[in-house]
């Protein structure tokens, strides 16, 4: 018997207003691809952050060129309040892996203040759910900093089908899907119905909020992994497995660019990194869930960088690699490093910040995984 399971899901951390656009009494317009296939869809919209209810007048579903209207128990509006989550009714529609999905969100007056991993395309002012939209391109308020424009309010698609799934569970190396995208390939190639969710945020810490100078106090980086590892991953419907990619902002953050980074005196050591992995693991297994580990990245050319920040690194993937808290490993240190110096991303792998691995890198890196000996690993 089909059941609702989780075909894609977001990442919420608290929205900056400094930085992202005001869409109250606004239509939002983004697009996403279906993870699973199924015989119906389901939205859920969540407030993780906001301080009052989150407003929503309505909500299209645009796919293969017609639209759906999406209801809340028979209604077009609802209203999410803080902590809550608002599930739509079920709409009966075959959808298929890989299917472009668009959705058309108006906002009423009071908009969510949960941001999410997703981007939504284009905002325009009004309702436009039933046609005649206009885009209105996001235009960065702070010149030189490449913020995207972020969707918010929504955490899940759900689709009703037999499918399961896999969620990495990271920072902005898994954010930004330059591994996630071709890895999830190889893996919906080999294992039909099965998808990889991104529930990666920039800036996340495992041990640690982040409340930067900034941010003005505000949680824009997200809650700690160990805080949101209930609402991010055992919330969700379907999964199997959890990577684990956190870490690399526990040690590389603190003492980082100025305004956007904690101070230098919250560096974590070894052990609270590896108390805290190991705590993830614990409770993965608990909920009866495969555990993969993944080892942290070189940094040597971002600001932060220091002989301390290295030697946590170093000491913490060794015990990633040996101590077998996991039940499979993926080695992006070995995978992403300068073969002549493993304090370095290799040459083309790499955004240009010392830090981040590009598209290259994450496609490489991807490309050596032996996706049926992971799969194998945690039971799949």
């Amino acid at each position: 018997m089909n059941k609702w399971i989780t075909a894609n899901a977001f990442a919420q951390r608290e929205l900056a207003p400094a930085i992202s656009p005001d869409v109250r009494n606004c239509t939002i317009r983004t697009s996403v691809r279906a993870g699973l296939s199924g015989t119906g869809i389901q939205l859920v919209f969540e407030e993780g952050y906001g301080q009052t209810a989150a407003d929503y007048r309505s909500v299209v579903l645009e796919l293969d060129g017609t639209a759906y209207n999406v209801l809340f128990h028979g209604m077009p509006s609802f209203s999410v309040a803080p902590g809550q989550q608002a599930v739509s009714d079920g709409l009966s529609v075959p959808v298929h892996e890989g299917e472009e999905l668009t959705l058309y969100i108006a906002m009423g007056g009071s908009p969510s203040m949960s941001e999410t991993t997703l981007e939504q395309r284009h905002s325009a002012p009004g309702d436009y759910t039933h046609g005649g939209f206009e885009p209105v391109p996001y235009q960065p308020p702070l010149q030189g900093v490449p913020f995207n424009e972020r969707l918010c309010g929504l955490k899940e698609i759900r689709v009703e089908g037999e499918g399961v799934s896999i969620a990495a569970f990271g920072d902005s190396v898994t954010e930004s899907a330059v591994w996630t995208i071709p890895l999830g390939q190889k893996i919906a190639a080999l294992r039909p119905n099965m998808t990889l969710l991104n529930l990666g945020i920039g800036g996340n810490r495992l041990l640690r909020d982040t409340n930067v100078p900034a941010m003005a106090g505000l949680n824009a980086f997200g809650r700690s992994g160990l805080r949101r590892l209930d609402s991010d991953i055992f919330a969700l419907q379907g999964v199997k497995a959890v990577i684990v990619a956190l870490g690399a902002n526990d040690i590389a953050q603190p003492g980082g660019p100025p305004g956007f980074s904690p101070p230098a005196s919250e560096l974590c050591t070894f052990a609270e990194l590896r108390d805290g992995l190991q705590e993830i693991a614990g409770r993965c297994r608990a909920k009866g869930l495969g555990v993969i580990g993944a080892t942290i990245t070189p940094f040597q050319e971002y600001p932060s960088y220091n002989e301390a920040s290295a030697r946590v690194r170093n000491e913490i993937n060794a015990w990633i690699r040996e101590a077998g808290a996991f039940d499979y490993v993926l080695d992006f240190a070995a995978l992403l490093c300068d073969p002549a110096d493993s304090e370095r991303l290799a040459p083309g792998f790499g955004l240009g910040d010392g830090l981040h691995p590009n598209p290259v890198g994450g496609a490489a890196a991807a490309e050596r995984i032996d996706v049926a000996e992971m799969l194998r690993a945690v039971g799949l």
